[in-house]
């Protein structure tokens, strides 16, 4: 089935898995007559073409918009009332490829098609996506020729690893490659632009915002020098927010690489790629060297473990094996006293602790029920009225009896939970564990979903509890997933009658977390319940009392169970796969 905007599961599931490699989406279109007609690649009902269809599929109704909605940025951003949040914006940078046979035909004659392609485009886009795009930035298309790309076919790519410089964008540094018996650097080819049947170019570069490179040989990425390593293999990717080990990512299965600081230049960086094929060996350099007048955030910081300017450091096992906490990406702040998120790590929501009625600590609750949608999800308040929960899966606890119980989302009665671990199924696939709890005397058990909410760390504390409206008592990262106001039955007259599931052993600013190292040092707040350090099984490690002065710190991997909610500390880690692009990020813990 499609959704409105023809987004079928497995052709977006596709598009989702080339973005994993690389932070860049791919979205290849086949069967395409004219590939500067712009409203059947963008959108399956505008000017119909049925016999186009997306390349590994051959799903027919699947196009741009779906694709771009299906995935998305995420990103942290303070409210007003200086909490993070986090947001879902579309990509507003787009790399258009076609074949180079049509591209130049049309160059020749002006570019006016190209121009038409565009612009239309960049108007969908702003126009479908007017409450989704990212603060001040508008979409950006480059129509770019690609000399391998059947006749019939179109391709998309965006996404994290894709920069595309409008008229205002500030070029800070440029980018070149080198063999290393050669001074003269040759740089990427630029991007191309259309205006009024004139042709214009902007570097590839660094830009002043950006946030990351992507440089392939192949077609795994937007950036595609022409010098490269004669197999065209293999790949980079330059994280601008990053320093030291994390800069650089390569494709560790074939690239070997080696960070130096130029003697000429100690602003710039240069990168030693070693390619290490079957028969031979290759080596370029890629430089970064500021623009004169604009230097770089990044890199105008100088190497922190480094004695010398000129030492010469192996990264390339470094990058897949070891992570710095000093790899913080910039929030997009003035203020020096802003907390610098992690680029790398993250307090991931992945579970929730049901608990167990205690009349002593929840005088008056009678029952509590959490409802779950179809894909497992709890359904919360801003959602219940369009969700029939006669028909979710549920699970339930009453004081009579002190047992968990769940109803499937077949219908029926509620069933009695045996004994843990347990499995439940959600109604469109996917399965939630039940796992024991940590502490028998005020939990029934821990339900794990099957998908996660990630909240940002940082080297600065940030608190961590119940999101409130109240500006002066928000914290910095709230949690509210169990809000749905019918998920408690209190008794008439209890004290806690009207109050949701949030509420209970969960305070305003529970506790503070931030980064030390490469752990998650955990400290009590205004915690009135404990906290639980637990190991990657679940089990518990440590406890945290109310009003302790104590701290605790969590591997990648491990979790932490305070009030209703289990977190996992998540760290991204550098991982070299069996793909042909050899390099991914991937979950590792």
């Amino acid at each position: 089935m499609a959704d409105w905007f023809g987004r079928s599961s497995e052709a977006l599931e596709k598009v989702r898995d080339t973005g994993s490699l690389l932070g860049v989406f791919t979205l290849g279109l086949g069967g395409v007559s004219n590939c500067f007609d712009p409203d059947p690649l963008w959108d399956r009902r505008y000017g119909g073409r049925p016999e186009i269809s997306e390349r590994i599929t051959a799903d027919r109704d699947f196009r741009l918009q779906a694709a771009l909605d299906g995935c998305r940025n995420s990103v942290f951003e303070r409210d007003s009332a200086g909490r993070f949040r986090e947001a879902n914006p579309v990509f507003s940078d787009v790399v258009v490829w076609i074949p180079e046979a049509r591209w130049r035909a049309d160059a020749i004659r002006g570019g006016g098609h190209l121009e038409v392609l565009q612009h239309t485009l960049s108007t969908l886009h702003t126009e479908k996506f007017a409450r989704s795009l990212p603060r001040h930035r508008k979409p950006r298309y480059s129509v770019m020729a690609d000399p391998r790309l059947a006749d019939d076919a179109v391709v998309f790519q965006f996404g994290f690893g894709v920069f595309v410089p409008n008229e205002e964008d500030v070029l800070e540094a440029e980018i070149g490659l080198s063999r290393p018996d050669d001074a003269q650097v040759q740089k990427m080819p630029p991007w191309v632009f259309w205006n009024s049947g004139a042709q214009t170019h902007r570097p590839v570069g660094v830009y002043k915002g950006q946030r990351s490179l992507v440089i392939s040989g192949c077609d795994e990425g937007p950036i595609r020098p022409e010098l490269w390593f004669s197999q065209r293999v293999g790949h980079v990717v330059v994280n601008l927010n990053a320093e030291d080990a994390e800069r650089i990512y390569p494709s560790t299965r074939q690239i070997r690489v080696v960070e130096s600081r130029m003697k000429s230049n100690p602003d710039s960086i240069e990168w030693h790629l070693d390619f290490k094929g079957n028969d031979d060996r290759e080596s370029l350099w890629l430089r970064i060297e500021p623009v004169s007048g604009s230097p770089i955030r990044v890199i105008a910081k100088p190497p922190t473990a480094r004695a010398e300017p000129t030492e010469r450091v192996d990264i390339s096992t470094v990058a897949a094996s070891t992570d710095s906490a000093d790899a913080v990406g910039a929030v997009e702040s003035g203020d020096p006293a802003e907390p610098q998120l992690s680029t790398r790590y993250s307090l991931r929501l992945v579970g929730l602790g049901l608990f167990r009625i205690d009349g002593a600590r929840m005088p008056g609750l009678d029952e509590w029920t959490v409802w779950l949608d179809d894909w497992g999800w709890p359904v919360r308040m801003a959602s219940m009225n369009d969700v029939d929960e006669a028909s979710c899966l549920a699970i339930r606890s009453r004081s009579d009896s002190g047992q968990l119980e769940f109803r499937p989302a077949d219908g029926g009665d509620f069933q009695l939970i045996p004994d843990l671990p347990f499995s439940l199924e959600a109604k469109a696939g996917g399965e939630l564990r039940l796992l024991r709890p940590p502490d028998p005397r005020r939990y029934l058990g821990m339900l794990m979903l099957n998908a996660s909410v990630a909240l940002p760390v940082s080297r600065t504390p940030l608190s961590l509890g119940r999101a409130t409206t109240s500006e002066n008592a928000e914290p910095d990262l709230p949690i509210d997933l169990l809000d749905h106001p019918r998920s408690a039955k209190w008794a008439a007259g209890a004290r806690g009658a009207g109050a949701c599931l949030d509420v209970i052993d969960l305070s305003r600013r529970h506790v503070t977390v931030r980064l030390v190292d490469h752990q998650l040092e955990i400290a009590m707040a205004g915690g009135r319940a404990s906290a639980f350090a637990l190991d990657r099984d679940g089990s518990p490690q440590t406890e945290l009392l109310p009003r302790s002065s104590n701290t605790t710190t969590l591997d990648p991997g491990q979790h932490l169970l305070i009030g209703g909610y289990v977190f996992r500390f998540h760290r991204d880690k550098a991982h070299t796969g069996p793909s042909s692009g050899g390099h991914r990020l991937r979950e590792q813990t």
